[in-house]
């Protein structure tokens, strides 16, 4: 085995990463056959033998160098074999995770000072970071089924890289070696995030009765997500980000536009997406709502953009419910950016008001855009059997609105703007009942919240707030009286009443 691949070892060492084309084509040749997994099937037995005594006194460097070389060639058979072999591949895996847990990341470390070993073992883990990459790369031979669009990327469905191909147990193997080693590169998250968006797609699109995707499961993703989490420190920040956003899928919502059925439902189906998007987001370093929130400001402008482009009676369909969720996420991060917020000045009580992220402008699209979700959700109340009983309508109302309720409390100004700009709307010419109607019990919902503390509380220790809620009851009561929605506008009264 040493001596095809390494016919002599100068003083430096010599790995897999480095080798010519030519060798590495050897090296795929010789990998899928017999003799091949039979010599890799060795070198993992030799490293369980000699693993925990790599530095050793009494281990003998020249051979721990030579095998920490043949170690540093299986990566190229991981990657020839393409998840075929899935018992050996889990036994490289787990030889190379064996030998890379003694390795103790020092970049800044005096190379001279280091025995040849320990920087033979520094030089092998520095290439892995490259050549584990193409596990995680789309296969050349899978499937080119892409879905037709329009302006947006094209996704691939059926292109399957290795990782995918491979059980579970095995999958965990490879991902918890990229948090083992750090620093993962840029192909690597952009690979990993497109695995998570992919296993997300088609998970939404089985749940809904459409044919099955080859892709890693719900829980994988999560744990890919936890592991990059846990390296995000050794990332620059821009690359942690884009694979945090990218991998959510909700930039392109591919699942919502290839299912069948349509649902106003479908707006949620990617809130748990949402939820761990939020809270990476807000963990991932100190005061995350002042450091990470500028830095997510173009796409946060542009999908709270998203619901205004919605046009008039487009009804539930595919399109309307992928822009409303880029809406719904926007929201969501602004959200836990604004408890974050109120977490780090450790103050939830009546008179705390988030002031670190106001802004006049992100305030009125944050507004806007919170506006268009309820216009557009009235538009369905009035379609189709959607929401036979109310019930129904309160409890999608109460999904709807979970994020607003934190952000009218404790975002400054916030509420009384959205009072104000409600009843505008309501008053227009242009405003239909049902948009009327989701208006008045969306404030009814709002005046109720108790989550996470009474918004009542804040309106009772504000006389500013409690004229402007007594003007636009009376002036929505005004406007409803007399039609189907006089006994809305009389409950919102009585109850504006009870609060000031």
């Amino acid at each position: 085995f040493p001596q095809v691949y390494f016919p002599s070892v100068p003083q430096h060492v010599i790995y897999a990463s480095s080798a010519t084309d030519e060798l590495e084509r050897k090296i795929r040749n010789v990998a899928d056959t017999a003799a091949g997994r039979t010599a890799c099937i060795l070198v993992t037995k030799l490293v369980a033998q000699s693993a925990d005594s790599l530095f050793n006194d009494s281990a003998d460097a020249e051979y721990s160098t030579l095998l920490l070389q043949m170690l540093s060639v299986l990566p190229v058979y991981l990657v020839a074999w393409k998840g075929k072999y899935p018992a050996e591949t889990g036994l490289v895996l787990a030889s190379i995770l064996s030998v890379v847990r003694q390795w103790e990341a020092s970049d800044n470390a005096l190379q001279e000072s280091k025995e040849p070993v320990a920087l033979a073992l520094e030089e092998l883990c520095f290439g892995l970071r490259y050549s584990l990459e193409a596990l995680y790369v789309p296969i050349e031979d899978s499937p080119a089924v892409l879905l037709p669009t329009k302006k947006r990327k094209k996704v691939n469905l059926k292109q399957t890289c290795t990782i995918e191909r491979l059980p579970e147990q095995v999958q965990k193997l490879a991902i918890g070696l990229v948090g083992l080693l750090q620093s993962p590169t840029e192909v690597t998250a952009k690979q990993l995030s497109q695995i998570c968006s992919k296993a997300l797609i088609s998970h939404i699109v089985v749940t809904d009765g459409d044919q099955e995707y080859e892709a890693v499961s719900v829980d994988m993703t999560n744990y890919i997500r936890e592991v990059v989490h846990l390296s995000r420190k050794t990332m620059p920040m821009p690359t942690y980000l884009s694979f945090l956003l990218d991998g959510s899928g909700i930039e392109l919502a591919t699942g919502i536009s290839m299912l069948q059925k349509q649902s106003p439902n479908h707006l949620f189906l990617y809130d748990s997406a949402i939820d761990q998007l939020c809270r990476f987001l807000t963990t991932c370093c100190d005061k995350a709502s002042q450091k990470v929130s500028p830095m997510l400001r173009p796409i946060l402008e542009s999908w709270l953009s998203a619901p205004m482009k919605i046009k008039e009676n487009e009804g539930a369909s595919n399109e309307t419910m992928r822009l409303l969720v880029k809406g719904r996420a926007a929201i969501s991060i602004l959200s836990a950016f604004t408890w974050d917020d109120v977490l780090s000045h450790n103050s939830t009580d009546n008179e705390f008001v988030s002031t670190t992220a106001s802004d006049d402008k992100l305030d009125q699209l944050l507004l806007n855009s919170i506006l268009s979700l309820c216009e557009v959700s009235g538009s369905f109340w009035s379609k189709g059997s959607y929401f036979d009983d109310n019930e129904s309508q309160q409890l999608y109302l109460a999904k709807l609105l979970g994020p607003v309720a934190v952000l009218l409390r404790y975002r400054k100004g916030m509420l009384k703007l959205f009072l104000e700009t409600v009843s505008k709307r309501v008053g227009a010419k242009n405003t239909s009942e049902t948009v009327v109607e989701i208006y008045i019990k969306a404030i009814l919902m709002i005046l109720k919240s108790k989550d996470p503390v009474p918004i009542t509380s804040m309106i009772q220790h504000s006389e500013d707030l409690q004229k402007v809620l007594l003007s636009v009851a009376k002036s929505i009561e005004t406007v409803v009286s007399g039609g189907p929605l006089a006994h809305l506008g009389g409950k919102l009264q009585h109850h504006v009443k009870s609060i000031c």
